[in-house]
């Protein structure tokens, strides 16, 4: 049995969004899609988090039921121009519901 490593973030899954993102030097027309959801810190406060799909064309999300928490196994990136941290979805491992836990 393999063991889960790397990061993974618990949200509570609201929607899926998408929208077409044209690149300025080719004209090219880019769909970006991302899980959008809300992740609560151990204060209680809540914040919304973008979880972005992959760039792999055939990745085909999970059906998730929104107001359900889950379990996202993520990528964490570095945007250098923005300075912030980017999720993107692993595609080796689907979300999965939290673990009930206490």
């Amino acid at each position: 049995m393999a063991q889960l490593k790397g990061a993974i973030v618990v949200i509570q899954f609201e929607r899926i969004d998408r929208f077409d993102w044209t690149d300025p030097k080719s004209g090219t027309v880019r769909p970006i899609q991302k899980f959008v959801g809300l992740v609560e810190s151990g204060d209680g406060t809540r914040e919304w988090v973008d979880i972005g799909f992959p760039r792999d064309p055939d990745y085909r999300p999970p059906n998730l039921k929104p107001k359900s928490y889950y379990a996202m196994p993520v990528l964490i990136s570095v945007d250098k121009k923005r300075g912030e941290n980017r999720l993107t979805i692993r595609t080796d491992i689907q979300p999965f519901e939290a673990p009930d836990i206490g």
